[in-house]
């Protein structure tokens, strides 16, 4: 468990309403997780350390959808881009 001042968790224009993380261990219900993970290897690796690391904890949780905070930004600013793009043609 951890303390941040602040944070964006949908949506890097709006700021988040203010949150409250627990453990898992303590959920009830858990439909699915997001981890974040540091790492100093390349992503492939940290990917693939990361599945090999769930197996053994627990070979039947599913992990899907990884991604870098680099592609996951970029997914996030496709219409500004967009936009840009077609101001500079129409501009131009």
């Amino acid at each position: 468990m951890g303390i941040v001042k602040d944070f964006r968790y949908q949506n890097l224009r709006r700021i988040s309403r203010q949150r409250f993380f627990y453990s898992y261990l303590g959920a009830t219900n858990l439909r699915g997780m997001t981890i974040y993970i540091r790492s100093r290897l390349s992503p492939d690796q940290t990917m693939k350390q990361a599945r090999r690391t769930v197996r053994q904890i627990d070979p039947s949780i599913p992990v899907f959808d990884m991604r870098t905070i680099d592609e996951t930004i970029d997914r996030t600013l496709t219409t500004e881009r967009l936009v840009t793009s077609l101001s500079t043609l129409f501009g131009a």
